[in-house]
């Protein structure tokens, strides 16, 4: 019994920070996209949009993939 409830305990916490080091990983480097030197031109920002807008097609398809394989069962 103890078991389950160290489970109950720790499973909401890790994926609590789990969620919070990718939130803040990816503001890095959509922020480092932001900021590139001249080495890619004069014009960056779109760089940091390209790779969020990526991102969130990522995270939209895997939710809905994980939604479907939820609802099968």
């Amino acid at each position: 019994m103890i078991d389950r409830l160290l489970s109950a305990f720790w499973v909401p916490v890790v994926s609590i920070l789990a969620t919070a080091v990718l939130i803040v990983a990816v503001g890095e480097l959509l922020l480092y996209f932001g900021h590139m030197e001249k080495i890619i031109g004069e014009v960056r920002e779109p760089y940091a949009v390209v790779a969020g807008t990526v991102l969130t097609v990522l995270v939209m398809l895997g939710a809905a993939v994980l939604s479907r394989s939820s609802s099968r069962s």
